[in-house]
């Protein structure tokens, strides 16, 4: 943090400046929420090598045009998560509102961006959720939890329908074959049905 408010190298002076933040205010909540979302975006949503040029770079000018590249990723990427949240919610809620583990899928939802909605549906409804992009043959989920419910157990359960998975308690993901995901879907709900009986919620 010192390192930063003393002497921002120009690519970080770039996307302190496209956030709003000063040098001698930057603190780990505006990395958390201001500077480290920008960077992630890139990846997100693009390629990750333009965060990676933003933090190498010594040219002024070609700082500002980066920092200005990765505010409009983060920009765009806060509304896709928003889209993507909804749909997802919309989903759930017309599938089964009541179910102790929420899971959507979608050929339209971006693999980048499915973890951060699967964390929205966790704060909007307080059950572990899964958000899906839908493939072909093969789709990817990525996982979100509670403290009252281990996921990586969980998706250890299933792993006869996995291709690979893996990630901790509270975070996880997979890929599966499309052909499983309604199966996975009703076994990880039978799952989480039986392991969160009778829990607070």
């Amino acid at each position: 943090l010192q390192r930063i408010n003393d002497a921002a190298r120009p690519g970080i002076e770039a996307l302190m400046a496209d956030a709003g933040v000063r040098r001698g205010a930057v603190d780990s909540t505006a990395i958390g929420f201001l500077l480290g979302p920008r960077l992630n975006a890139a990846g997100r949503l693009d390629d990750a090598m333009i965060a990676y040029r933003l933090l190498r770079s010594r040219e002024p000018l070609e700082s500002q045009g980066l920092g200005r590249q990765l505010g409009e990723l983060n920009r765009q990427r806060r509304r896709i998560t928003e889209e993507t949240f909804a749909a997802a919610e919309a989903q759930i809620l017309a599938r089964d509102p009541g179910a102790f583990l929420l899971m959507a899928d979608d050929p339209g939802f971006p693999p980048g961006i499915v973890g951060l909605a699967a964390s929205r549906l966790v704060e909007a409804h307080y059950r572990p959720s899964i958000v899906v992009h839908r493939g072909e043959e093969e789709s990817r989920g990525s996982c979100r939890s509670i403290p009252e419910f281990d996921i990586t157990e969980a998706l250890d359960r299933c792993r006869d329908l996995l291709i690979r998975h893996g990630g901790h308690a509270m975070a996880a993901g997979f890929t599966v074959a499309t052909a499983n995901l309604d199966a996975l879907r009703a076994r990880l709900i039978d799952i989480a049905a039986a392991g969160l009986a009778g829990a607070e919620l």
